[in-house]
């Protein structure tokens, strides 16, 4: 009873800090202050807890918030720029038609003739974009076919480093026994091309392209630092630069639809939403890592064909055991 008569004026003040351990590391702690009177003698009490974990838990809270906050709003993004798309795609259609039908009755000599050609060709170039915007609404539909990744990048080799220039080195680290996966070769060629042509772009001086694939099994860890990402087999693509880098505003929209940048005569900034959206119509993820002057890694994990994640028709058993 002494507590429960004698006690008056209970207050409390909670602050966190930082502890120091025996070993030099430094942890956050709780410290819980009360003051409290007994008959007029004023005492002090205090308690101290570690939070490390309660830290953690917050940091993976915060963490899965904004992934969350930014998987909607490309999903919102998405919708918008497939329905722009599509009404744009119907006035292209009545503006060649029409430019079409007039043609028909010119001859080729008719100065006309030629501008009309022209108009066309705008259209077809037209066209093209709204393509584009289609595969970032993952409207447009798959061609899906068993596909070996580094098939598809040998193929691209030759090409990519004519397009690059002498000045970037491409190299490839291509795993033996690459699991297979499920997709749309053309698309797969697109997300190659796009995260090259950025890299180029990011290396004025010249640099080097590396292009990695590899097995890799994620549980459920793993998913926490990858958005929009869930457990399983998954073939990992690659593509890194040495190129000058982005801060973290620049990272958060990088995959927003005509985002760039690039000077306006350089580019339209689609190239890498367009990537986004043949990557999740895939059912995969996609990060990008990145800081100023430490050049710009971009890793796209595609699901496995269910039979090679299960019944190993490419892949023996000691690989599965090293898959990482």
């Amino acid at each position: 009873g002494f507590l429960s008569t004698g006690l008056s004026k209970v207050q409390g003040r909670v602050l966190e800090l930082e502890g120091l351990k025996k070993n030099g590391e430094v942890f956050p702690i709780e410290l819980v202050l009360s003051s409290f009177s007994i008959e007029g003698a004023l005492h002090f009490t205090g308690t101290i807890r570690d939070i490390t974990e309660r830290r953690r838990a917050e940091k993976e809270r915060e963490l899965i918030r904004a992934q969350l906050n930014q998987a909607q709003k490309m999903e919102a993004v998405g919708r918008l720029a497939s329905g722009i798309a599509h009404d744009f795609n119907n006035i292209l259609t009545a503006v060649r038609g029409n430019a079409e039908l007039l043609m028909e009755d010119l001859d080729r000599k008719d100065p006309v003739y030629s501008r009309l050609d022209e108009i066309i060709q705008s259209v077809v170039h037209a066209s093209k974009l709204t393509r584009q915007l289609l595969l970032f609404g993952r409207i447009h539909p798959l061609e899906a076919v068993e596909l070996d990744i580094n098939s598809v990048i040998n193929e691209m080799i030759v090409m990519l480093k004519r397009l690059l220039g002498e000045d970037i080195e491409v190299a490839t680290e291509l795993k033996e026994g690459l699991w297979r996966v499920t997709a749309d070769e053309g698309n797969i060629e697109q997300v190659v091309l796009n995260l090259s042509v950025n890299a180029r772009d990011a290396m004025p001086e010249g640099g080097r392209l590396l292009i990695r694939t590899e097995n890799i099994e994620l549980g459920e860890e793993s998913c926490k630092g990858i958005p929009e990402s869930r457990p399983g087999r998954f073939v990992l693509l690659t593509v890194s630069d040495t190129g000058v880098g982005m801060d973290k505003e620049i990272l958060n929209r990088i995959f927003e639809p005509f985002f760039s940048t690039k000077e306006k005569e350089k580019g339209i900034g689609i190239g890498l939403s367009v990537v986004y959206g043949i990557v999740k119509k895939h059912g995969g993820s996609i990060t990008v890592e990145s800081g100023p002057g430490r050049g710009t890694t971009f890793r796209v994990y595609l699901p496995v064909s269910t039979a090679e994640a299960w019944e190993g028709k490419t892949t023996g058993p000691d690989e599965l055991m090293h898959a990482s």
